[in-house]
């Protein structure tokens, strides 16, 4: 049975991250431990929600406030001009398999 990993993830306009027509591109490594590291307030949360979102179409720890207010405020970046969030998140197999990408859209 083959074994999927995380390859790279694309994020434009997903809850911290504010990057207009530039998505914020993440290349990993499958033969090694990867690591996000940045200044506090930057958007590592995000990057690990927007993987999240696009696995299972939820942030856990939004779901109590989406249900009671406006959900998009939750999930789409203040600051984004298009209103729109984008991730992209592909998965490479280790038996040389194709490879899945998810893509999520969310206006």
């Amino acid at each position: 049975m083959a074994r999927f990993f995380i390859s790279s993830l694309k994020i434009e306009g997903f809850r911290g991250i504010n990057n207009n027509t530039d998505p914020l591109e993440i290349r990993f490594k499958p033969d090694a431990v990867n690591s996000i590291h940045a200044p506090n307030g930057v958007g590592k949360t995000s990057i690990f929600e927007a993987i999240y979102y696009a696995i299972f179409g939820t942030v856990p720890r939004l779901t109590d406030l989406q249900a009671t207010e406006q959900p998009d405020s939750y999930i789409i970046s203040q600051f984004h001009s298009r209103s729109k969030a984008h991730i992209q998140l592909v998965f490479t197999p280790d038996d040389g398999a194709s490879d899945i990408e998810i893509v999520v859209e969310y206006n």
